[in-house]
This record gives C-alpha cells, structure tokens and sequence, in this order.
C-alpha cells in the first residue's frame, strides 16, 4: 500500500504545486473563499466525491462513502491575512494588502493530493473519508461556522485530522505531542477614560497615555510574577491608539492585544488577574475604564491515540529521524479546537524551514513562503496516517 500511495503522490505533485501558486497568486480572506472553494468543488467532483458546498458560507465537504460505520474527517484551512506581500516570488499575491502568510495555500495543495490519492484507493479504505475545506480560520469563526452547518453529520464523523505546514521545524519532519500542541486565544479589549487638557498643564487633566503606560508594564508582571515560570502564558498588546496632537492630553486611550494560554486553570486565573489589576490602576490614577474580553480559539488538544496512531505511522514508515516530539506547545491557536471540544482530534505539524532556500520567516511575515518539496510529503503522511487511524477505528 505505501508504494502505491508513494506512485500516486508522484503523480499529482506537479498539479499540487500549480495549485499551491494559483491559491497563493489570488488569496482570499475569511468567508470570501469564492475561488478556492470553486477549484476544490470542481476538483473533488472530478475524483468522485460527493461535494457540499457553501457550509459555513463557503466551506467545502467532500465524502467518500464506502458503507462504513466509521467516518474520519480531514480539515483544510483556506483562507489569507489582510497582509501586503513582500516575497517577490512570480505568483505573488495578485489582490493588494491580501497574502496568504499562514501556510494555507499548501494546505489547500495537501488536501487536494489528499482527496486524489484516496480516492484512487477508495475500495481500500476501511471507513468513511469526509474531506473539510474550512474558510475563515484566522480568528473569524469559520470552523463554528462549518459545525453549525453540520459538517460532522451525515454521516456522523468519529475522528478528526488536521495539519499545519510549519517553518520552525525542518523541512520534511512531523511535530507532534499528546495532549495542548496549540495555546487558547482570547482578545481583551481596554478603554481608558480620563480628563484631556493641555500638554503644558498636566496637573489639570487625567492622562490616559501615562495610565496606558502603567496598564502594560502591569500586565507583563501578570506573566513574569503572578504565573510560575513553567506556565506557558503570553500577554501581548497588538495596538495602542489615542490623542489628536502633539500639545494635546487626550481623554481617551484605546488598547487592545491577546493573552495565550495551555492550561485552562491558569487561563482563568491570568483573566480575573487582568480585570482586577487594571481596574486597581485605573481607579489609582482617578480615571475609569471599560474591559472586555473575547475567546478566540480554545487549547488545540491532542487525543492520545490518535497521536499514537500518527508517531507509529511515521516511525514505521520513514524512522525516528522523520519524528519530532514536541517537548511543549506553540502560543499560536487553531480553531481547529472546535471540532476537538466535540470529537477526539488529532493535530500535527509538517516541518518547511530550508535556510538554504531562505525560507525561515514566521507565519504572519509579509515574506513567509514555504519550502513546495514537503508538499508530497504532507500527502504521504496524511494518506497513510487516516488509513492507520481507519483501521483502528473500525476494531
């Protein structure tokens, strides 16, 4: 079976990389994937599928039902960032300040090879296969907006897999760890309100901009004296906005940014430390204050045998030099939580840092690109990994 699959992935790998330029060339942000759901219906339909469109507004199901008790589902993610590129490379994004700087492009590409490979291996699947190209990833409430459609219905889904083409590992190795591999998200939102007045008169206003000041430093001491040093937290403030002009004390100040946590516990405890800490600087400072906080995305966490299923698969099939045990989780999130919060789910990382081709930047980078060799690889292990986890289910 591993050498067929390893035929047909060589097959499709030129047209995965056409693909892989064409998403990147015309990227789409959430709920606006009009092109690439168009391309991945089309395709699906050829290959056999039976295709559901607009779930989710433009989410993308394809099943292969082969009379199974047992269905896996493969998610893809689809959509780009409001990021202007800055790679150069010839398929460079097309629609201004639009980038696909996630990774999202490969993954489309994955899971169309995906889709082709095991739909030339239908009757050697021992279970459902339900492809999931999901928009709106990025924070937007595409995979709340997939299940509410019934994406896991019809046929019911039992499992779920999913990827994430990943530039802090090495190009053609799997990142995986039982347990969080990807932090909760949550969005706090601070108003300040103080008493606005002449920059030369400081003692006749109540200045926001210095309250602000004091609202940072005592945000970051959450983290560095409120959290033992093993926690993974992070507190990050994404955007500080306020006053007109430079002789002018404002009345109001406007912060907003993101806190990341793995442990639920801590979670809470660093949310109730930020409302009561701001509100104490603020009330100190004879000002007022609005806080808000909004959840994006809860802790991706991995079921153990599922991760068992993939270490074993990638261990048998290419050694512990393919392998990477994940020590602990990134602070980046996944809305693929949302599927894991309702069936067990299993979520890994494939490695695309070359520095020899100078693909090292971050996600989010205005020059992230990703190394297109590890695209068949991502096919390999994804194919072979859902047959494994098939198998397994079905006993």
């Amino acid at each position: 079976m591993f050498s067929s699959i390893q035929n047909h992935v060589r097959e499709i790998t030129p047209r995965m990389i056409e693909w892989r330029r064409f998403f990147h060339e015309y990227p789409e942000l959430g709920f606006e994937e009009v092109k690439a759901a168009a391309k991945i219906s089309s395709l699906l339909t050829e290959w056999g599928f039976e295709v559901t469109s607009n779930v989710g507004k433009t989410g993308v199901i394809g099943l292969l039902d082969n009379g199974s008790d047992f269905t896996l589902g493969l998610r893809f993610d689809m959509d780009a960032l409001p990021i202007t590129e800055e790679t150069d490379l010839p398929f460079q994004s097309k629609h201004s300040g639009v980038m696909h700087a996630c990774g999202h492009d490969g993954h489309m590409s994955v899971g169309l090879g995906v889709a082709y490979v095991l739909a030339q291996l239908k009757d050697r699947i021992p279970g459902n296969i339900k492809m999931i190209f999901q928009p709106a990833e990025e924070g937007l409430g595409g995979a709340k907006a997939m299940i509410a459609d019934g994406v896991l219905d019809n046929p019911r889904v039992d499992s779920i897999l999913g990827l994430h083409i990943w530039p802090e590992l090495d190009s053609g190795v799997v990142g995986v760890r039982k347990g969080t591999i990807m932090a909760a998200a949550d969005r706090f939102n601070i108003s300040l309100y103080g008493y606005g007045g002449h920059g030369g008169q400081p003692h006749l206003a109540v200045d926001p901009i210095m309250i602000s000041a004091e609202v940072i430093q005592g945000l970051q001491k959450i983290v560095s004296r409120e959290v033992a040093p093993t926690e993974p937290v992070v507190i990050s403030l994404g955007s500080v906005h306020g006053g007109t002009a430079f002789n002018i004390i404002p009345n109001r100040m406007e912060l907003t940014g993101t806190i990341r946590t793995a442990d639920e516990t801590i979670r809470e405890h660093v949310l109730k430390r930020i409302e009561e800490k701001v509100q104490a600087i603020v009330k100190g400072n004879n000002a007022n204050c609005d806080i808000a906080f909004e959840r994006c995305f809860y802790q991706t966490y991995n079921d153990g045998s599922l991760v068992d299923a993939l270490r074993s698969t990638v261990l048998d099939l290419w050694g512990a030099e393919k392998l990477v045990d994940l020590k602990a989780p990134t602070m980046t999130g996944e809305d693929f939580s949302e599927y894991q919060r309702i069936i067990p789910g299993l979520y890994f990382f494939v490695g695309t840092r070359n520095e020899g081709r100078g693909l090292t930047y971050p996600i989010h980078h205005e020059k992230y690109s990703i190394d297109e060799d590890v695209l068949g690889f991502g096919v390999e292990v994804m194919v072979n990994a859902a047959l494994n986890v098939c198998k397994e289910g079905r006993r």
